[in-house]
């Protein structure tokens, strides 16, 4: 049981941390032409 959450908290982590990179990416590509550098996502490392 205890395992099975593990698994579910890495797959949830993983999904969030590479939406929040293509999010952030996203960003990045349409703020390249204000040429603001921002960062969108505390979550990212």
């Amino acid at each position: 049981m205890k395992r099975n959450g593990f698994i579910l908290f890495l797959v949830i982590l993983t999904l969030t941390g590479y939406f929040t990179i293509t999010a952030g990416s996203k960003m990045e590509l349409e703020n390249n032409n204000n040429k603001t550098p921002i960062h969108v996502s505390p979550l990212a490392p």
